[in-house]
């Protein structure tokens, strides 16, 4: 939770940032432009959802960004997709729902560096992480007086929060190739055994991202 609070504070720390930077590139010459293009990387779980019987290992991710820049400041909306997978954990049953992942984030960048043509980028989001499952109903076969099992994965929706470094390289015609590393939080109601007792909590889990990107310039003023 403490991890959580202190990126509420950063973000709003480089909220009131890029507002007075903003005001003061409003009266003096910084060319304000908007980039956008798409983007694809790896997805890094936080290990302890293996514990939960997640797929942890390293999972692909595509998506999309796009960016309002002004001066060394930028406001933006990023929104990206990966899969991985959550074993029902039932003895004897193979059946693995695919874990779909939907995350929609809007972004503060701040230009820490910048040597001709290529700027080193620091940046925060804040959004919101969707999990659907694929099937979201299964029947297991219970045997027995029992008979079966049915069981309904609905869809979960959390915040999420990140922070992370980009570096970028202007190429040709308005083109910028990228390069990027982000940490993100996010937290679940999980519920685990411990002893003879089902414990139920919210645990926070730490996911890790790296990613390329490429950007196009479509306005500028």
């Amino acid at each position: 939770m403490r991890i959580m609070a202190s990126m509420l504070r950063g973000g709003e720390r480089l909220s009131v940032a890029m507002a007075g930077a903003f005001l003061v590139c409003a009266s003096s010459a910084c060319a304000a432009t908007i980039d956008v293009g798409p983007i694809a990387g790896s997805l890094y779980l936080d290990s302890h959802l293996l514990d939960y019987r997640w797929d942890t290992s390293p999972r692909s991710l595509w998506g999309v960004s796009g960016t309002t820049k002004l001066g060394p400041f930028g406001t933006g909306v990023r929104v990206w997709r990966a899969t991985t997978s959550q074993d029902s954990g039932i003895p004897g049953e193979s059946i693995v729902p695919a874990v779909k992942m939907t995350v929609t984030e809007a972004i503060g960048e701040y230009r820490v560096v910048q040597l001709r043509s290529m700027r080193v980028v620091s940046s925060a989001s804040i959004g919101r992480l969707h999990l659907g499952y694929t099937p979201d109903q299964v029947t297991f076969g219970g045997g027995g007086a029992g008979g079966d099992i049915e069981v309904d994965f609905r869809p979960i929706d959390e915040w999420i929060m990140g922070a992370g470094l980009t570096l970028r390289h202007r190429l040709f015609g308005g083109f910028d190739a990228g390069v990027g590393v982000d940490r993100s939080w996010f937290r679940l109601d999980t519920a685990h055994r411990a002893g003879d007792d089902i414990v139920n909590e919210r645990e926070t889990f730490g996911n890790w991202t790296a990613r390329i990107e490429l950007t196009h310039q479509i306005f500028r003023l």
